[in-house]
């Protein structure tokens, strides 16, 4: 367990490491954020599904697809990322689940249609 103290010690993730997003991930990572910004979910949602594919331990990209499946109300997308949430936690923590088994589910999470 990671005390509170580092837990909240800017530049870490939850699990006391320095966060893996840079580069192309970043670019990426942050084209979703403004697109959701804009209220451009199923465009946000792409950026964020290739920010995880290019970071696939990295935690943001999973927390956006979150936050687009939030304000679309779409429970498949909230079960699929939430699962890839839990898979990346549960390898950070036992080394269980590797970059590519992450990579393999996230492939599987779908796309809103564009009505959403």
């Amino acid at each position: 367990m990671i005390p509170l103290d580092q837990a909240a010690s800017p530049g870490l993730s939850p699990h006391g490491t320095v966060p893996t997003i840079t580069g192309e991930a970043k670019v990426a990572l942050d084209s979703g954020n403004t697109l959701y910004s804009a209220k451009s979910y199923a465009l946000a949602l792409a950026q964020y599904r290739r920010a995880a594919a290019l970071a696939p331990e990295a935690e943001a990209p999973l927390f956006g697809m979150l936050m687009v499946a939030n304000v679309t109300n779409d429970a498949v997308l909230t079960d699929n990322a939430t699962k890839l949430l839990r898979a990346l936690n549960d390898s950070a923590g036992a080394d269980s689940t590797t970059a590519d088994e992450l990579v393999d589910i996230h492939s599987r999470i779908r796309t809103p249609s564009p009505s959403q």
